[in-house]
């Protein structure tokens, strides 16, 4: 094998990893690209979860204001 062909060989062995190089970072993207959706999901659901929670203490703190009301009138009478 001369110079030549030892160069080509190994032009072509360079060429074929870097093929897989390029395939590998395209799926590396589609992975990331897939995560950055699942983050988005995951960003709506805690927006949503937090804006439930909120409602939910409000309920709470009425649900307490009540109780306290009740409480005051229930000792009133006793």
């Amino acid at each position: 094998m001369n110079n030549e062909e030892k160069i080509l060989s190994i032009l072509e062995q360079v060429n074929d990893r870097l093929g897989n190089l390029e395939q590998g970072q395209a799926k590396l993207e589609q992975d990331l690209q897939s995560v950055k959706q699942s983050q988005t999901v995951i960003q709506e659901d805690i927006s949503q979860i937090k804006a439930e929670m909120k409602y939910a203490w409000q309920d709470i703190g009425f649900v307490e204001k009540k109780i306290k009301k009740h409480e005051r009138e229930f000792h009133a009478v006793g």
